[in-house]
């Protein structure tokens, strides 16, 4: 009887070992996949195609970013736009959708809701950011032939945004 107990016992402890070696193979593994470079690299380009040009994003430390200008790079942040500070953090969203914040996350399906991006923005950015928002969430719903995105909810006042984003 107490054979079998310890039978069990050690097929349990080597099971735990396995899952936990397993844990850290993956945590490795995900480690490779969650790129803040890349994110960084993406937002710059965006804010370019946008038309801004007044600032950028650029790496802090291993997994931050700050915003800088060309001459200066202390507390830009309190000089940005309110329009210019929605901006960066609604492009940071988009980043935090098709991704993950730290190499643990596990993938799971997400529901993103956006509720009136254009709202502190000036009108010459509605057709950017309906184009971002279609390109960036809309169309990559489906990744891979499965659905990356439970739900999609956008909220807005502007009848013109609307029409941009249903097109």
């Amino acid at each position: 009887m107490n054979t079998d107990i310890q039978k069990a016992t050690d097929k349990i402890k080597n099971a735990s070992l396995c899952i936990n070696t397993q844990k850290n193979t993956i945590a490795q593994l995900q480690k490779q996949t969650v790129n803040i470079d890349e994110a960084i690299g993406r937002i710059n380009t965006t804010l370019l195609d946008i038309g801004i040009t007044g600032f950028q994003i650029e790496k802090d430390e291993e997994h931050f970013y700050k915003i800088t200008r060309d001459e200066k790079n202390e507390n830009v942040f309190v000089s940005l736009s309110e329009g210019e500070k929605m901006i960066i953090s609604f492009l940071y969203f988009i980043e935090l959708c098709k991704g993950k914040k730290s190499s643990s996350e596990i993938d799971r399906k997400k529901i993103i809701v956006i509720d009136d991006p254009m709202s502190s923005l000036s009108n010459i950015y509605v057709y950017n950011i309906g184009q971002i928002i279609k390109d960036e969430i809309i169309k990559q719903k489906k990744k891979k032939g499965k659905n990356i995105f439970e739900q999609i909810f956008i909220l807005t006042h502007s009848l013109y945004f609307f029409y941009e984003i249903s097109d």
